[in-house]
Protein backbone atom coordinates (compact mmCIF):
# COMPACT_ATOMS: atom_id res chain seq x y z
CA UNK A 1 0.00 0.00 0.00
CA UNK A 2 2.76 2.25 1.02
CA UNK A 3 4.01 2.16 -2.43
CA UNK A 4 0.80 2.53 -3.95
CA UNK A 5 1.03 6.26 -2.55
CA UNK A 6 3.48 9.06 -4.21
CA UNK A 7 4.83 10.84 -2.37
CA UNK A 8 3.58 14.21 -3.10
CA UNK A 9 -0.05 12.36 -1.93
CA UNK A 10 0.05 13.38 1.02
CA UNK A 11 3.14 14.05 2.03
CA UNK A 12 4.28 18.07 1.85
CA UNK A 13 7.52 19.61 2.85
CA UNK A 14 7.43 19.19 6.10
CA UNK A 15 3.33 18.12 6.89
CA UNK A 16 2.13 14.44 6.68
CA UNK A 17 -1.79 15.04 6.56
CA UNK A 18 -3.04 11.21 6.19
CA UNK A 19 -6.72 13.32 5.30
CA UNK A 20 -5.62 14.21 1.84
CA UNK A 21 -5.93 11.25 0.84
CA UNK A 22 -8.99 10.27 1.88
CA UNK A 23 -10.39 8.00 4.65
CA UNK A 24 -11.21 4.97 2.31
CA UNK A 25 -7.40 5.12 1.15
CA UNK A 26 -6.28 5.80 4.78
CA UNK A 27 -8.33 3.65 6.23
CA UNK A 28 -6.55 0.62 4.72
CA UNK A 29 -3.09 1.79 5.55
CA UNK A 30 -1.43 -0.56 7.95
CA UNK A 31 1.16 -0.04 10.67
CA UNK A 32 3.30 -1.46 7.99
CA UNK A 33 2.77 0.92 5.19
CA UNK A 34 3.14 3.93 8.26
CA UNK A 35 6.19 2.96 8.43
CA UNK A 36 7.38 2.63 5.34
CA UNK A 37 6.48 6.03 4.49
CA UNK A 38 7.76 7.23 7.25
CA UNK A 39 11.18 5.79 6.36
CA UNK A 40 11.15 7.07 2.55
CA UNK A 41 11.08 10.68 3.65
CA UNK A 42 13.26 10.46 6.45
CA UNK A 43 10.52 11.29 9.36
CA UNK A 44 12.57 11.49 12.24
CA UNK A 45 15.01 14.67 10.47
CA UNK A 46 11.93 16.20 8.05
CA UNK A 47 8.92 15.68 9.64
CA UNK A 48 7.15 18.56 11.73
CA UNK A 49 3.34 17.96 11.30
CA UNK A 50 1.96 13.84 11.32
CA UNK A 51 -1.96 14.19 11.02
CA UNK A 52 -3.36 10.50 11.19
CA UNK A 53 -6.65 11.29 10.54
CA UNK A 54 -8.52 8.89 8.84
CA UNK A 55 -6.03 5.90 9.80
CA UNK A 56 -8.58 3.48 11.56
CA UNK A 57 -6.28 0.23 10.34
CA UNK A 58 -3.45 1.22 12.73
CA UNK A 59 -1.74 0.02 16.16
CA UNK A 60 0.57 2.93 16.54
CA UNK A 61 4.05 0.67 16.20
CA UNK A 62 4.25 1.93 12.71
CA UNK A 63 5.36 5.39 14.51
CA UNK A 64 8.62 3.58 15.93
CA UNK A 65 10.63 5.76 12.92
CA UNK A 66 9.59 9.15 14.58
CA UNK A 67 11.00 7.84 17.56
CA UNK A 68 13.03 10.83 19.27
CA UNK A 69 12.40 13.15 16.94
CA UNK A 70 13.39 16.71 17.88
CA UNK A 71 11.40 18.37 14.78
CA UNK A 72 8.00 17.53 15.23
CA UNK A 73 5.92 19.82 16.28
CA UNK A 74 2.19 18.69 16.14
CA UNK A 75 1.02 15.31 15.95
CA UNK A 76 -2.74 14.81 15.50
CA UNK A 77 -3.95 11.22 16.86
CA UNK A 78 -7.50 11.55 16.59
CA UNK A 79 -7.96 9.18 13.93
CA UNK A 80 -11.75 8.63 14.38
CA UNK A 81 -14.15 7.41 16.90
CA UNK A 82 -13.57 3.72 15.85
CA UNK A 83 -9.57 3.19 15.89
CA UNK A 84 -7.14 0.68 17.23
CA UNK A 85 -4.52 2.58 18.27
CA UNK A 86 -2.70 1.23 21.24
CA UNK A 87 -1.54 3.32 24.50
CA UNK A 88 1.15 1.19 25.35
CA UNK A 89 2.46 1.76 21.63
CA UNK A 90 1.89 5.37 21.23
CA UNK A 91 2.66 6.82 24.81
CA UNK A 92 6.27 4.91 24.64
CA UNK A 93 6.81 7.07 21.31
CA UNK A 94 5.55 10.50 22.79
CA UNK A 95 7.98 9.87 25.66
CA UNK A 96 11.13 9.36 23.55
CA UNK A 97 9.90 12.62 21.67
CA UNK A 98 8.92 15.22 25.08
CA UNK A 99 12.30 13.55 27.35
CA UNK A 100 14.95 15.35 24.21
CA UNK A 101 16.85 18.25 24.79
CA UNK A 102 15.75 20.83 22.05
CA UNK A 103 12.65 19.08 21.14
CA UNK A 104 9.96 20.71 19.02
CA UNK A 105 6.93 19.34 20.29
CA UNK A 106 4.17 21.61 20.64
CA UNK A 107 1.25 20.52 20.42
CA UNK A 108 -0.58 16.89 21.32
CA UNK A 109 -3.69 16.29 19.78
CA UNK A 110 -5.43 13.07 21.75
CA UNK A 111 -8.04 10.55 20.78
CA UNK A 112 -11.14 11.55 21.54
CA UNK A 113 -11.75 7.94 22.59
CA UNK A 114 -8.81 8.14 24.95
CA UNK A 115 -9.63 11.41 26.30
CA UNK A 116 -13.03 9.59 27.64
CA UNK A 117 -11.51 6.81 29.15
CA UNK A 118 -8.80 8.07 30.84
CA UNK A 119 -6.62 5.33 31.91
CA UNK A 120 -3.76 5.52 34.46
CA UNK A 121 -0.95 5.42 31.60
CA UNK A 122 -2.26 8.40 29.87
CA UNK A 123 -2.31 10.11 33.03
CA UNK A 124 0.73 9.16 33.88
CA UNK A 125 2.07 10.61 30.52
CA UNK A 126 0.63 13.46 30.73
CA UNK A 127 1.85 14.38 34.23
CA UNK A 128 4.93 13.77 32.43
CA UNK A 129 4.21 16.05 29.22
CA UNK A 130 2.86 19.03 31.74
CA UNK A 131 6.55 18.30 33.68
CA UNK A 132 8.07 18.65 30.75
CA UNK A 133 6.87 21.78 29.70
CA UNK A 134 6.89 23.38 32.62
CA UNK A 135 10.55 23.55 32.29
CA UNK A 136 10.33 25.55 29.28
CA UNK A 137 9.82 29.73 29.52
CA UNK A 138 7.23 30.52 26.78
CA UNK A 139 7.14 33.91 25.12
CA UNK A 140 3.36 35.05 24.71
CA UNK A 141 2.75 35.67 21.02
CA UNK A 142 0.03 38.78 21.74
CA UNK A 143 1.26 39.76 24.86
CA UNK A 144 5.46 39.30 24.13
CA UNK A 145 5.47 38.33 28.12
CA UNK A 146 7.12 35.19 29.46
CA UNK A 147 5.40 32.95 31.07
CA UNK A 148 5.13 29.09 32.40
CA UNK A 149 1.48 27.26 31.95
CA UNK A 150 0.31 25.20 34.11
CA UNK A 151 -1.03 22.68 34.09
CA UNK A 152 -0.53 22.42 29.78
CA UNK A 153 -3.09 19.87 29.44
CA UNK A 154 -5.83 19.18 32.08
CA UNK A 155 -6.15 15.49 33.13
CA UNK A 156 -7.35 15.42 36.75
CA UNK A 157 -10.50 14.91 38.47
CA UNK A 158 -11.37 18.45 38.59
CA UNK A 159 -11.46 18.75 34.60
CA UNK A 160 -14.35 18.36 32.81
CA UNK A 161 -15.29 15.92 30.25
CA UNK A 162 -15.10 19.13 27.80
CA UNK A 163 -11.42 19.89 28.33
CA UNK A 164 -10.07 17.15 30.26
CA UNK A 165 -6.83 15.89 27.70
CA UNK A 166 -6.81 19.37 25.96
CA UNK A 167 -4.00 21.65 25.70
CA UNK A 168 -3.66 24.83 26.56
CA UNK A 169 -2.05 28.24 25.90
CA UNK A 170 -1.32 26.69 22.40
CA UNK A 171 -3.07 27.75 19.13
CA UNK A 172 -3.95 24.33 17.24
CA UNK A 173 -3.52 26.04 13.96
CA UNK A 174 -0.16 28.09 13.85
CA UNK A 175 1.25 26.43 16.69
CA UNK A 176 2.22 29.24 18.35
CA UNK A 177 1.76 30.18 22.33
CA UNK A 178 -0.27 32.69 24.48
CA UNK A 179 -0.19 33.25 28.28
CA UNK A 180 -3.07 32.22 30.26
CA UNK A 181 -4.83 36.15 29.56
CA UNK A 182 -3.92 36.18 25.85
CA UNK A 183 -5.07 32.61 25.47
CA UNK A 184 -7.68 31.92 22.49
CA UNK A 185 -11.35 30.66 23.40
CA UNK A 186 -11.88 26.52 23.02
CA UNK A 187 -14.49 26.35 20.22
CA UNK A 188 -16.54 23.58 21.65
CA UNK A 189 -17.45 22.44 18.26
CA UNK A 190 -14.20 21.16 17.23
CA UNK A 191 -12.93 21.53 20.50
CA UNK A 192 -9.96 23.43 19.89
CA UNK A 193 -8.27 26.80 20.51
CA UNK A 194 -7.16 28.83 17.47
CA UNK A 195 -5.98 32.59 17.26
CA UNK A 196 -8.02 34.93 15.98
CA UNK A 197 -5.29 35.26 13.17
CA UNK A 198 -5.87 31.90 12.11
CA UNK A 199 -9.63 31.25 12.84
CA UNK A 200 -11.53 33.92 14.47
CA UNK A 201 -14.30 32.87 17.30
CA UNK A 202 -17.93 33.99 17.85
CA UNK A 203 -20.13 33.27 21.25
CA UNK A 204 -23.94 33.18 21.37
CA UNK A 205 -25.07 36.04 22.98
CA UNK A 206 -27.59 33.85 24.78
CA UNK A 207 -26.23 30.91 26.13
CA UNK A 208 -22.64 31.97 25.79
CA UNK A 209 -21.51 29.25 23.56
CA UNK A 210 -18.44 29.18 21.69
CA UNK A 211 -17.83 28.67 18.04
CA UNK A 212 -14.68 29.22 15.40
CA UNK A 213 -15.82 30.21 12.11
CA UNK A 214 -15.08 27.24 10.14
CA UNK A 215 -17.59 25.85 13.15
CA UNK A 216 -19.74 28.77 13.39
CA UNK A 217 -23.59 28.17 12.55
CA UNK A 218 -24.63 30.82 14.88
CA UNK A 219 -27.88 33.54 13.32
CA UNK A 220 -27.16 36.78 12.99
CA UNK A 221 -29.14 39.23 15.08
CA UNK A 222 -31.01 41.24 12.60
CA UNK A 223 -30.33 44.59 14.00
CA UNK A 224 -26.57 44.73 15.08
CA UNK A 225 -25.30 41.13 13.68
CA UNK A 226 -25.27 39.60 17.15
CA UNK A 227 -25.00 35.83 16.95
CA UNK A 228 -27.08 32.93 18.75
CA UNK A 229 -27.27 29.54 18.42
CA UNK A 230 -30.10 28.02 15.63
CA UNK A 231 -31.08 26.27 19.00
CA UNK A 232 -31.57 28.93 21.46
CA UNK A 233 -33.54 30.66 19.25
CA UNK A 234 -33.10 34.22 19.56
CA UNK A 235 -34.04 36.67 17.50
CA UNK A 236 -32.19 39.66 18.94
CA UNK A 237 -29.59 40.29 20.99
CA UNK A 238 -30.59 41.62 24.82
CA UNK A 239 -29.86 45.33 23.70
CA UNK A 240 -32.08 45.14 20.25
CA UNK A 241 -34.75 42.77 22.16
CA UNK A 242 -35.23 45.66 24.54
CA UNK A 243 -35.32 48.79 21.89
CA UNK A 244 -37.85 46.97 19.91
CA UNK A 245 -39.42 44.86 22.51
CA UNK A 246 -38.65 41.55 21.60
CA UNK A 247 -41.08 38.92 24.44
CA UNK A 248 -40.86 35.20 24.69
CA UNK A 249 -44.57 34.23 24.11
CA UNK A 250 -45.56 30.88 26.24
CA UNK A 251 -48.65 30.00 24.09
CA UNK A 252 -46.75 30.07 20.79
CA UNK A 253 -43.34 29.29 22.23
CA UNK A 254 -41.56 31.46 20.37
CA UNK A 255 -40.65 35.22 20.72
CA UNK A 256 -40.82 38.14 18.24
CA UNK A 257 -40.86 42.36 18.68
CA UNK A 258 -43.92 43.61 18.50
CA UNK A 259 -43.87 45.08 15.61
CA UNK A 260 -43.78 42.02 13.98
CA UNK A 261 -46.71 40.92 16.21
CA UNK A 262 -48.66 44.03 15.40
CA UNK A 263 -48.01 43.06 11.90
CA UNK A 264 -49.96 39.68 12.21
CA UNK A 265 -52.25 41.66 14.22
CA UNK A 266 -53.78 43.48 11.46
CA UNK A 267 -53.18 40.67 8.50
CA UNK A 268 -55.66 38.86 11.25
CA UNK A 269 -52.98 36.10 11.83
CA UNK A 270 -52.09 36.92 15.51
CA UNK A 271 -53.81 34.35 17.93
CA UNK A 272 -56.90 35.40 20.40
CA UNK A 273 -54.51 34.19 23.00
CA UNK A 274 -50.50 34.46 24.44
CA UNK A 275 -49.07 37.17 21.33
CA UNK A 276 -52.45 39.47 21.78
CA UNK A 277 -52.00 39.77 25.15
CA UNK A 278 -48.59 40.93 24.91
CA UNK A 279 -49.79 43.67 22.24
CA UNK A 280 -52.67 44.07 24.33
CA UNK A 281 -51.06 47.64 25.02
CA UNK A 282 -50.22 48.69 22.02
CA UNK A 283 -53.84 47.64 20.66
CA UNK A 284 -55.43 49.56 23.48
CA UNK A 285 -53.65 52.50 22.87
CA UNK A 286 -54.25 52.28 19.36
CA UNK A 287 -57.73 52.15 19.34
CA UNK A 288 -58.02 54.66 21.96
CA UNK A 289 -56.54 57.15 19.29
CA UNK A 290 -58.93 56.01 16.70
CA UNK A 291 -62.05 56.51 18.95
CA UNK A 292 -60.81 60.57 19.41
CA UNK A 293 -59.77 60.94 16.10
CA UNK A 294 -63.26 59.68 14.82
CA UNK A 295 -64.98 61.68 17.72
CA UNK A 296 -63.24 65.00 16.61
CA UNK A 297 -64.42 63.75 13.09
CA UNK A 298 -68.00 63.30 13.91
CA UNK A 299 -68.18 66.73 15.75
CA UNK A 300 -66.55 68.40 12.40
CA UNK A 301 -69.83 66.79 10.48
CA UNK A 302 -72.08 68.09 12.67
CA UNK A 303 -70.76 71.42 12.64
CA UNK A 304 -70.73 70.64 8.82
CA UNK A 305 -74.25 69.57 8.42
CA UNK A 306 -75.39 72.38 11.42
CA UNK A 307 -74.90 74.97 9.04
CA UNK A 308 -72.22 76.73 11.23
CA UNK A 309 -68.93 78.36 9.95
CA UNK A 310 -66.08 75.82 8.65
CA UNK A 311 -62.43 77.22 8.84
CA UNK A 312 -61.58 76.95 5.76
CA UNK A 313 -57.92 78.38 4.79
CA UNK A 314 -57.54 80.91 2.12
CA UNK A 315 -55.01 78.72 -0.03
CA UNK A 316 -57.61 76.52 -0.30
CA UNK A 317 -60.35 78.34 -1.52
CA UNK A 318 -58.10 80.41 -3.74
CA UNK A 319 -57.10 76.73 -5.39
CA UNK A 320 -60.27 75.54 -6.10
CA UNK A 321 -61.48 79.21 -7.47
CA UNK A 322 -58.41 78.62 -10.19
CA UNK A 323 -59.33 75.51 -11.15
CA UNK A 324 -63.11 75.11 -11.30
CA UNK A 325 -63.20 78.92 -12.57
CA UNK A 326 -66.08 79.26 -9.90
CA UNK A 327 -66.43 81.95 -7.31
CA UNK A 328 -65.77 82.29 -4.28
CA UNK A 329 -69.16 81.35 -2.66
CA UNK A 330 -69.22 78.09 -4.99
CA UNK A 331 -65.61 77.32 -3.81
CA UNK A 332 -66.61 77.38 0.13
CA UNK A 333 -69.57 74.82 -0.84
CA UNK A 334 -67.52 72.73 -2.94
CA UNK A 335 -64.94 72.35 -0.11
CA UNK A 336 -67.68 71.92 3.21
CA UNK A 337 -68.76 69.03 0.68
CA UNK A 338 -65.89 67.11 0.04
CA UNK A 339 -65.03 67.69 3.76
CA UNK A 340 -67.81 66.55 5.07
CA UNK A 341 -67.86 62.97 2.42
CA UNK A 342 -64.19 62.83 3.80
CA UNK A 343 -65.16 62.30 7.16
CA UNK A 344 -68.23 60.08 6.58
CA UNK A 345 -65.57 57.71 4.73
CA UNK A 346 -63.36 57.75 7.73
CA UNK A 347 -66.12 57.21 10.14
CA UNK A 348 -67.00 53.86 8.96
Amino acid sequence: MASALSRPACFDSDTLDFSDIGRDLASELTDSDISSIFVSIDAANTLKVLKLIGCENITGVGLEPIRGSTVLRHIDLRISSEHMLLEEAVIQILDSIICREGRALRLIELPDTWRTEKSQMLCEFLERFNNAQNRRTCVCTSCSEGFQGSPWVKHDEAAGGLVWGLQNYTCYDCLKYFCDDCEPPLCQECEKKICEDCCPTYSCGYCDKIACSECDEFDKCDECGSRYCPTCEVSNCAECAHENNVQWCEVCQDEHCNDCRHKAYKEGELPRTGCRGLLLPRITRENEADTRKKQSLRERLDEIESGLTVNLSEADIEFVMNRADCSRKDAIWALRNFIAHTATLLMR
